[in-house]
């Protein structure tokens, strides 16, 4: 199980991976180890958001765009891709209540 989650790529793979277990019948000592792994999960996400503020930043005054589009559109194209990408995670993390409750949770 550990292994599984260390070779994941993103927190919301590390999750869905999560929800797949979560529906396995086992021992409770498993169960619990497994409700421990939010918190990586979160931690995870953390990382991830930081890294698009970073790209963000990076790239705020000249932002990537496509061949033939204008300017102003690609930098909004770009800046909503951006946006998405951290909302689609967070948005699946919080139709899961008892993962946001905790301390951690109420962090992200």
């Amino acid at each position: 199980i550990n292994e599984s989650f260390k070779k994941l790529r993103s927190a919301e793979g590390a999750f869905d991976l999560l929800q797949k277990f979560k529906h396995i019948k086992t021992r409770e000592s498993i169960n619990k180890q497994m409700m421990d792994k939010f918190s990586d999960i979160l931690g995870r996400y953390k990382e991830e958001v930081q890294l698009v503020k970073q790209k963000f930043e990076e790239n705020r005054e000249n932002p990537p765009s496509f061949k033939n589009q204008p300017p102003v559109a690609g930098a909004i194209a770009w800046s909503k891709a951006l946006f998405y990408r951290i909302k689609k995670s967070i948005i699946r993390f919080q139709s899961y209540t008892d993962m946001m409750a905790g301390e951690e949770g109420q962090l992200v």
